[in-house]
């Protein structure tokens, strides 16, 4: 009886130590399919502020903010690019949250980014952004090149100037 349940133990301790490896590998290689797919980004399922489902296409040099509205990096990421917005004309800024859209627009209007020419606000389903971009802290920064390849990723809080050095001239 004792055997029985030894080897009972051994083989159940054996299946866990499989199943944990499985869930390991298959997550390790979501993170690298994502990575892949950031490095050079040809598009995008977003939702737009009028509730639009498509593809952005990224055709200009661009800077791709993940960010939440409650989150106070995020907040600060935002004050510090209204002012510095001049800096950012020749870049296109793109957004994104998964949170309702009525949250985004409200988010935009608070911080006087709306009205800005060369910035979009957009939604993206939560199960996209792990899709395309693996799992990210927020803010998450990335800035593509006008070939849509991925000049450097920001991880957190960043500061203006260390965007701006990544910036076509």
């Amino acid at each position: 009886m004792r055997s029985i349940l030894l080897w009972a133990l051994a083989i159940s301790f054996f299946l866990l130590v499989s199943w944990m490896t499985t869930i390991t590998v298959d997550r390790l290689l979501t993170a690298d399919e994502a990575k892949v797919k950031i490095t050079s980004l040809k598009s995008l399922p977003i939702v737009a502020m009028d509730s639009s489902k498509y593809e952005l296409h990224i055709l200009t040099a661009t800077v791709v903010i993940l960010f939440n509205t409650t989150c106070e990096h995020c907040q600060y990421e935002a004050t510090e690019i209204k002012k510095s917005i001049s800096f950012f004309e020749k870049t296109s800024i793109l957004m994104i949250s998964s949170e309702p859209i009525k949250t985004i627009k409200a988010f935009a209007e608070e911080y006087g980014l709306n009205s800005e020419a060369n910035i979009t606000f957009a939604k993206i389903n939560r199960d996209d952004v792990f899709e395309t971009f693996g799992s990210v802290s927020i803010p998450c920064i990335l800035i593509y090149n006008k070939s849509r390849n991925l000049v450097k990723e920001f991880k957190g809080e960043t500061r203006i100037e260390a965007i701006l050095q990544y910036l076509p001239q």
